[in-house]
Order: structure tokens, then C-alpha cells, then sequence
């Protein structure tokens, strides 16, 4: 009997070792199903931030956009009609309201609030500066520019008058004289359009002389008056500066070039003179300019540059007889153009010096050749021909006085053994 209960305890206690033996199985866990948040779900429609920028933000973008076009706009003053400018503030508003809207936000009633007021003050406030004030009691110029491209002094002249009569005067007279009141160089008398008109006079209708000169002192003034034809009007000087356009001096600066041949041992190198390099100056200059001993030029720091319209002849004389000339030179404004023989069309600016061209070239360098000079050991005379005509009504303004006695044969690339005194 005892054997028996031991069997079955010691059957008891296997089954147990077995049991702590054997790995536990976790209980299944039911899934929950879980609903995406609104946001969410908008974040999926819009593609989210990783697909590109949401479509909130870009219609704020566009509503910020359009009410600064709608400035543009505006500040034209009534070029651009009313209701162009209203559309483009309009969008511009509604695509700020959208931009709250597609994100599933209650109106805004500050930020749209603000938008429209915004859009308002827009639309109406420059309109009203521009426009709407000159009623009758109100002339005003503005706009003053010039024109370089098209030889023109532009400007508007705002009010609600029929029309004005605008004019251009100078003092001293054109021809130097001065009189009880300045000279009327010109007068029109236009009709205004939504309440101002556009007045283009051209220059050379009215230029008759330099406002500086060589050493900054104004010596002529021109003045812009305008008129409603009653009590009302309006003037303005224009600047002296852009009222300079006659260039009346010209420099001349020369360089020898050499060249260097490949020596050996039983033909020595040698360096042979091979033309010339020129630089020309046109504006206003002090009475102490002059050319000196070297090809040279005094310093050219003091050179007031003339920003007009003219055009300029270069011609290199030995003797009386002239041996070469520079292709013709215009100039407009600043901007100087020319068509070389060697490289085709060159341009550079008048501010300074400037660089001319040649028959030949070397290393990038353009000069005129020793041959095309007929070279000798001689007097060579530089003249400069400046045709301001559409500056000042056709004056042709020649420069003779630049001369060198040139020796260069015996000379070398290190500035020595040539000489060039002014002749």
C-alpha cells in the first residue's frame, strides 16, 4: 500500500517539474480599431508637410502676394483702373479667408477684419493722394526724369484742370545775354488725362548751354514751370549736373610698343618699335590742362565727364598730311561705340580715359602700326574733332594742339632710350 501512494507522489511531482518546465503561452489580445483624429485625416487629404507646402499656407501666401501687387497698383495713380486694382485686393482677401476655411477653423473676424481694412486703405488712399486731391486747387510735377535712350526730359503734371501749359526757361539767355526774366526755350499746352498728363520735351528743343562748368560752378539754370492757365502753378530746376551735356575739352595720351625677338647664340635678341596705343578724354577741363614731354597728359582727376550726345573723330597727322584715322566714335551719355577694323564693334565709357583701337593687335592689344603712321623720327599731330551738334544745335569743336616730336626706333619695352617732347 505504501508503495503505491509513493508511486503516485513521485508521478504528482514529474507532472508539476514538467508544467514550470514548459514555456507559458501568452493569452491572445482582441485589437482595438482605432479612428483617425480629424486632423489626421486632413493632414492625409492635404498630402501633409512631406508631400509639399499644405495648401493653407500657400493660399496665405497668395493673399500676401496680392495685396502687395494691389500696391503696385495703386500707387499708379489712376494709369491703372480702379477696378483692376479692386479684382486683384479682392482675391487676395478671399484667398486669406480660404486659408482659415480648408483648415476646418471658424472665421477669423480679427485676421479678415484686419485683411479687409487693409485692402481698403489700399485701394483708396493713393487714389485719393494721387488723383482725387488735385481738384482744382492743387498743381503738382512729379515723376522727373530723363531719358537717355530717347534725348528726353519726362515728367507727369497732376491736377483736375482741362489742360496746362507747361515751359522750359534758361538764364542767361541762349545767346549769353541776361535779361528782365529767363528765356523761354519751350511751351506746350496739354490736355490732361485721369488727371494728369505725361510732358516730354526733347532735349535738344530746348538745351542751349552747359549748367556747370570745368570746375563746378553753375553758370546757366533751367527751369520747369507749369500752369492751369489761372492761379494755380507749379516749377522746378533741373539738375545741372544732367543739364551738362557739352563736352568742350579732349586729352590725348599716346604709349610706344615694342617687341622682343627670340635671341640665340649667334643672333643676338632684338627689340624693334612697332606702332602705338591711344587714349582719348573729352568732357570739361580746367584751363591748366596740358599735354607734356612723354605723350602725356596732366592728371586727369580734375575732368568734369559730360554725359550727352556727340560723337567724336580721331585723326593722327605727320606734318600736314594725315596718315591715319580713328573708325568714328559715338557717344551716348556715358557710352562711347565704335567699329574697329581688327575686332569688329568696341565700346567703353567716357568716364575717363578711354581706350582706342588700332590697324593691328598683339597679345590682345590693338595699336596702330608703325607703317600705317608712315613712321619717322618727326612731329606727329593728334586732332580731335568733337560734333556736339545734337548736344547744342550743331557745333563742331576741332582740337589741333596736341603734338609730339616722336623717337622711338632706339627705344625698348622698359620705358627708356625714346623720348616724345611736346612739340
Amino acid at each position: 500500500m505504501s508503495g503505491l501512494l509513493d508511486k503516485a507522489n513521485t508521478a504528482a511531482q514529474q507532472a508539476s517539474e514538467d508544467e514550470a518546465a514548459e514555456p507559458a503561452t501568452p493569452a491572445p489580445v482582441k485589437a482595438e480599431t482605432m479612428s483617425p483624429t480629424p486632423a489626421a485625416a486632413k493632414a492625409a487629404v492635404s498630402g501633409g508637410a512631406d508631400d509639399g507646402l499644405p495648401i493653407p499656407a500657400i493660399l496665405s501666401s497668395v493673399g500676401g502676394l496680392g495685396l502687395f501687387v494691389g500696391l503696385l497698383l495703386s500707387l499708379q495713380g489712376g494709369f491703372i483702373p480702379f477696378f483692376v486694382t479692386g479684382v486683384v485686393l479682392l482675391i487676395a482677401v478671399g484667398a486669406i479667408v480660404l486659408a482659415d476655411q480648408v483648415q476646418g477653423k471658424d472665421l477669423n473676424v480679427v485676421k479678415t477684419g484686419g485683411a479687409v481694412v487693409l485692402a481698403v486703405l489700399i485701394a483708396i488712399v493713393p487714389y485719393t493722394a494721387g488723383v482725387v486731391a488735385p481738384d482744382g486747387d492743387t498743381l503738382v510735377i512729379s515723376e522727373v526724369s530723363l531719358d537717355e535712350a530717347n534725348d528726353r526730359l519726362e515728367f507727369k503734371v497732376r491736377g483736375s484742370f482741362d489742360a496746362t501749359t507747361v515751359t522750359v526757361s534758361t538764364a542767361p539767355d541762349c545767346d549769353g545775354t541776361v535779361g528782365d526774366a529767363p528765356e523761354v526755350v519751350w511751351e506746350d499746352t496739354l490736355s490732361l488725362e485721369r488727371d494728369y498728363v505725361n510732358v516730354k520735351p526733347m532735349l535738344a528743343d530746348f538745351f542751349c548751354g552747359n549748367a556747370y562748368d570745368a570746375v563746378n560752378n553753375v553758370i546757366r539754370t533751367y527751369t520747369v514751370t507749369a500752369t492751369d492757365g489761372g492761379d494755380l502753378s507749379a516749377s522746378f530746376e533741373l539738375d545741372a549736373s544732367q543739364m551738362t551735356r557739352t563736352p568742350l575739352e579732349s586729352g590725348v595720351r599716346i604709349a610706344p610698343v615694342f617687341e622682343t625677338s627670340q635671341g640665340t647664340a649667334q643672333d643676338p635678341s632684338k627689340t624693334t618699335f612697332e606702332g602705338i596705343t591711344i587714349e582719348l578724354m573729352a568732357g570739361l577741363l580746367p584751363d591748366s590742362h596740358r599735354h607734356v614731354d612723354g605723350a602725356d597728359h596732366t592728371t586727369s582727376d580734375d575732368i568734369r565727364t559730360v554725359q550727352g550726345d556727340y560723337t567724336i573723330t580721331l585723326k593722327i597727322k605727320k606734318g600736314t598730311s594725315t596718315v591715319w584715322t580713328h573708325p568714328l566714335i559715338t557717344v551716348d551719355g556715358l557710352d562711347a561705340s565704335w567699329s574697329s577694323s581688327v575686332s569688329g564693334t568696341r565700346s567703353g565709357d567716357m568716364n575717363g580715359w578711354l581706350a582706342l583701337s588700332g590697324n593691328t593687335e598683339e597679345n590682345f592689344q590693338e595699336y596702330v602700326s608703325k607703317s600705317a603712321l608712315d613712321y619717322e623720327n618727326e612731329k606727329y599731330t593728334f586732332e580731335v574733332i568733337l560734333d556736339v551738334g545734337t548736344s547744342s544745335g550743331g557745333t563742331v569743336i576741332t582740337h589741333s594742339d596736341v603734338c609730339w616730336n616722336l623717337d622711338f626706333e632706339d627705344g625698348d619695352e622698359y620705358n627708356s632710350n625714346w623720348d616724345a617732347p611736346s612739340c
